[in-house]
């Protein structure tokens, strides 16, 4: 038994350690965050187990991995130190109880706790010399890193120079040099459209950028800095007393810091700031994948010292894995509402975020090309909130036995090894080689090419069962008819069966139709069908955004119902007419003008309108506009508000001829701020955007202070 615990220990480690040097030296992990601290753990506690196997060179007792010999490499003042992990509440509250044992404090006794969004980027201290940016290392093994100066300084939030009174003549500024996602999402168009490799996520992008030989290349790249941490001389570390107020002094000597921080004066406050932050992550301009729970007062973080490898006063609450690998059984092709034809990989499943995932978009042929994704693959899957799970990275890699496969699996250990397998990737592309369909699987139509071949789409339109279905699910959804309790398996009923071929048919359905449906009984369907009734009466925008034209979503609907006096002007409107509204351009101008020359759609909207669909042209006439006090005014919402819904306040702004976008820009006019605001409110206040606060809001809305 001994001996098999021994090979287990060796076997993990020789794992980790190879994982280290992927993640810390090549910048390309091959395995999810997730699923390495899930190794990392299972040899923290065989080792905590079975002390006698304990060394000093193992991963446990080590940060980060050896700097690359390209670059010149320094050793730094005090360890770069990792943090330990929780995954739990109660993995927070047992931190909280070892810091009060520790410091031999009373169990009731309430700590406070600086709380820190967890960036997921690269380390990196940058050293100041009397006020000037003097020399930049990243992390390394913990203890010598490289020296990446020339990089660091071409980022330009961080400063050449330290502003402000007061700053010490050395100190040295630690923090994680990240990319946002704006930023990783054009890097890797610009990219894309080079025919270059892109990045697997934000994190690979920022790290690869930083270590670059040539600073030029890494002056190209969008990057952002946030500190965390400063080691001060000892006459500053005596009036900067904990940890909340260095970040507030390092601000105020222009370093850029996360606004994602909170003092909790317990640990009972820290976890609802834990909660807080995990339920809008997504929402923030960048990745985080935890958060960082520190005793706030620097004394006390000098009296709990450290480990080998992570302090003591410090940990790093992990949010719940939104990305992990897993293996691609096949790709399947499904057919979209407007013809594009989409893969969509079927997957080994896979808990992310605790959904049970099996499949993932694959967006089109060409990011199956580039992916060089293939079935069998082992892939790395992202899912963000609600988002379509989708495939980020293909881990081109075998798994190497090492020893006997039973005993192995017993302790529930993949290995993996760095040996590319081009040969037998090869091989597999032959045999199993994913190409694009020629004819449509719903409906056998010769598929056409768009956009130089990235996609397909089928041209039958409503010929086609599945983008009549998909069209007709979109015609009854919420933001469109509000069809309540019409539902996607109803409506793939009322297609299959023939009941419906065009979205008027819906309203000449009987109970007695309805009742033919599988899982309808009588009650079901009157109440299915007093909801079809009920959609009759409807607004302008909805029934344009329902009617499913190409590049029509809901805002370019409402531009359409506030520009045109009636609905009759719109239908019979020119190309060069629509395109003079503002925010429609040419290309969605010619899909309108295309949509409503279509002889099957005008009988289509003949029928609607003679089976009682009808809105209110003169609640959106052209010459109200002039009265409204926000029209021409583009405005973004951020935060919660008491008085409001978000869907309340976009309704009344709209009346008030406000355009609402979801994301802040140059053109954006009013940002309007409710409790807890996110990272919208410090990109509005860099771009110097107004902001309106809500004891403020119902002057706005009532035209004063514009």
């Amino acid at each position: 038994m001994s001996d098999k615990i021994k090979n287990t220990i060796a076997i993990l480690r020789q794992q980790i350690r190879q994982h280290n040097q992927n993640y810390y030296q090549y910048d390309q992990p091959v395995i999810a965050d997730a699923e390495y601290d899930q190794l990392f753990q299972q040899l923290l506690q065989l080792e905590q187990a079975y002390p006698q196997y304990q060394t000093q060179d193992s991963p446990t007792q080590r940060v980060g991995f050896a700097p690359a010999k390209v670059f010149s490499s320094a050793t730094h003042k005090t360890p770069v130190l990792s943090l330990a992990n929780a995954f739990h509440t109660a993995d927070m509250h047992a931190f909280d109880q070892r810091i009060k044992r520790r410091l031999q404090l009373q169990a009731s006794t309430s700590i406070v706790y600086n709380c820190e969004a967890k960036i997921d980027g690269l380390t990196v201290c940058i050293h100041y010399q009397d006020g000037k940016l003097v020399r930049a290392l990243t992390r390394g093994d913990g203890y010598r890193g490289e020296n990446i100066t020339a990089n660091i300084q071409t980022i330009g939030c961080i400063p050449q120079r330290l502003s402000g009174r007061h700053y010490p003549n050395t100190l040295e500024v630690r923090g994680e040099v990240f990319m946002t996602k704006e930023d990783f999402a054009r890097l890797n168009k610009n990219i894309q459209e080079q025919n270059q490799r892109i990045f697997a996520n934000p994190r690979n992008a920022a790290a690869g950028s930083i270590r670059q030989l040539d600073a030029r290349v890494t002056a190209a790249r969008p990057l952002s800095f946030f500190a965390y941490s400063a080691i001060l001389p000892a006459e500053d570390q005596k009036r900067i007393t904990c940890q909340s107020l260095l970040l507030e002094q390092l601000a105020s000597w222009g370093i850029p810091v996360s606004p994602e921080t909170a003092v909790a004066k317990n640990i009972a406050e820290a976890i609802i700031f834990y909660q807080k932050l995990d339920a809008k992550r997504n929402q923030l301009a960048f990745e985080i994948d935890g958060m960082v729970l520190k005793t706030d007062v620097l004394e006390m973080q000098d009296r709990l010292g450290t480990l080998a490898r992570s302090p003591r006063w410090a940990i790093a609450a992990k949010f719940i894995a939104q990305e992990k690998t897993t293996i691609l059984r096949s790709v399947e092709f499904q057919v979209g509402r407007t013809g594009v034809i989409t893969p969509v990989a079927t997957l080994e499943p896979v808990v992310l975020g605790g959904v049970r995932v099996t499949h993932a978009s694959l967006h089109n042929m060409h990011e199956i090309k580039r992916l060089a994704i293939q079935p069998g693959d082992r892939v790395l899957v992202k899912r963000a909130g609600d988002v379509i799970p989708k495939i980020t990275q293909v881990i081109k890699q075998v798994i190497k036995k090492n020893q006997p496969t039973d005993a192995v699996q017993k302790q529930g250990i993949t290995q993996y090894t760095m040996q590319h397998t081009t040969q037998q990737t090869a091989q597999k592309q032959e045999s199993y080689g994913i190409r694009a369909p020629e004819q449509c699987p719903a409906c056998g139509s010769k598929l056409i090419q768009e956009e130089e071949g990235v996609l397909l789409r089928c041209p039958a339109q409503t010929q086609c069962p599945a983008q009549l279905i998909q069209g007709m699910i979109h015609f009854a959804s919420r933001p469109a008819m509000n069809i309540k309790g019409l539902g996607n398996k109803t409506m793939e009923q009322l297609v299959q069966k023939k009941m419906i071929t065009d979205a008027a048919d819906l309203y000449q359905l009987t109970i007695k139709d309805l009742m033919q449906l599988e899982g309808f009984a009588e009650l079901a369907a009157r109440n299915l069908l007093t909801a079809i009734q009920n959609s009759r009466s409807t607004t302008l925008p909805r029934f344009i955004y329902a009617l499913g034209i190409r590049e029509v979503g809901q805002a370019t609907a409402r531009i359409l119902a506030d520009h045109c006096i009636s609905f009759t002007a719109l239908m019979r409107a020119d190309v060069a007419d629509l395109a003079a509204v503002k925010d429609i351009g040419l290309v969605t101008a010619n899909y309108i003008y295309d949509f409503f020359r279509e002889e099957k759609n005008q009988r289509i909207i003949a029928k609607l309108e003679q089976a009682g669909v009808s809105w209110s042209d003169t609640e959106y006439p052209q010459v109200q506009k002039k009265s409204q006090p926000l029209v021409d005014h583009t405005l973004v919402i951020t935060g919660s508000f008491r008085q409001w819904t978000r869907t309340q306040l976009k309704e009344k702004l709209h009346q008030l001829g406000a355009t609402v976008t979801s994301s802040i820009s140059a053109k954006t006019d009013y940002l309007l701020v409710g409790s807890e605001p996110g990272s919208k409110l410090t990109k509005a206040e860099k771009l110097g955007i107004k902001c309106v606060k809500e004891d403020e809001l119902e002057a706005f809305l009532a035209g004063k202070d514009l």
